[in-house]
């Protein structure tokens, strides 16, 4: 959901945009077409096969022999201290941070490929975390209130597998697994402004980072808030 997201942003200021499904499509893409004929690479840290530092590293080594550099902007959910001069240092040009809000993704891009940017910087969050904050998710899609339908129908068709994988994980004691399939619970409800789900899921995937499932009870957390948040995307559909 936040690649559908991304594109769609970008392709409304009037990007063109090329997408990769894994890190290792996107170096194969990179380098058959030849650097100069991207502008900006937006790298998902967390990328399946080969992640986002691998690709990056695997790009800087094919300049050396061609004398060109191309911009890459990090994008992580993992917004910690000191993790931006991680990625820096690793050869990425600039860092952003998931969820992706509409106005920082057209600044970061549009500094990095050297195009004036006039984009007005985003109204802050409310400070209370809402079961579903629709302004704050309007204010990441720039206030692009069909893509939001759009990806509230995602939200909905996806999450039931995503609970599933989650249980699935916990169940087998299998760390790893669940912090991969809370990560991606994560990014949907990011897209969708449900932010004590998010937070929720955010806390499961900490867990799976850190091999500790005697606390993965945290995962009845994450399926209450789903289901409150169907619960209010329903009655405002009915009610719109």
């Amino acid at each position: 959901m936040t690649r559908r997201r991304v594109v769609r942003t970008l392709e409304k200021r009037g990007h063109g945009v090329t997408t990769a499904a894994n890190g290792r499509l996107a170096l194969q893409a990179i380098t058959r077409a030849g650097l100069g004929s991207f502008d900006v690479a937006l790298m998902d840290v967390q990328m399946p096969e080969m992640d986002g530092l691998s690709a990056t590293s695997a790009i800087r080594e094919h300049e050396k022999g061609v004398g060109t550099h191309l911009p890459i902007v990090a994008m992580t959910a993992h917004a910690m201290e000191g993790d931006r001069q991680r990625r820096l240092s690793a050869g990425m040009d600039d860092y952003l941070s998931k969820p992706v809000r509409a106005g920082d993704l057209l600044a970061i891009i549009e500094r990095a490929s050297g195009e004036p940017t006039d984009v007005a910087k985003p109204a802050a969050r409310p400070p209370r975390l809402l079961v579903v904050d629709r302004g704050a998710a309007l204010a990441r899609l720039d206030g692009d209130r069909r893509l939001l339908g759009e990806l509230v129908r995602i939200f909905r068709a996806d999450t039931p597998a995503m609970m599933a994988a989650i249980r699935q994980a916990v169940a087998g004691k299998n760390a790893d697994a669940v912090r991969l399939a809370a990560h991606a619970l994560k990014g949907s409800l990011a897209a969708v402004g449900a932010t004590r789900a998010f937070e929720a899921a955010r806390r499961l995937e900490t867990i799976g980072r850190e091999d500790d499932l005697r606390r993965a009870s945290a995962g009845a957390s994450v399926s209450a808030q789903t289901g409150r948040v169907k619960s209010t995307r329903l009655h405002r559909e009915r009610s719109s």
